[in-house]
């Protein structure tokens, strides 16, 4: 995910990121506002040097260190997720009025 870092890039939230993370594989991406949370699963670069360096790390990994997490993240962002959560705000707010 080699974003610019510019004015565009400070509001963008990647939701790719979460089909990214359900294949297991490695993900790498230029620091964006939107991936604070997710180092933990994506190797977080600032320059295109570094960017390409952990392409290269990426690939060469062999079993994909990691995979799991990445695969526990996608689950966790899930949509069936996210809608219970969605759907439990609004009968909060709902019962609260």
């Amino acid at each position: 995910m080699p974003y610019l870092q510019n004015r565009h890039s400070e509001h963008i939230s990647p939701l790719k990121l979460y089909d990214y993370l359900s294949t297991g594989r490695p993900i790498v991406a230029t620091r964006i506002a939107g991936l604070e949370g997710f180092e933990d699963v994506v190797a977080v670069v600032e320059t295109r040097a570094a960017f390409h360096a952990a392409v290269e790390a990426a690939v060469g990994a062999g079993r994909l260190p990691g995979r799991q997490a990445r695969l526990q993240r996608a689950q966790d962002h899930h949509w069936s997720v996210r809608a219970r959560e969605a759907a439990a705000v609004i009968d909060a707010a709902l019962c609260g009025v």
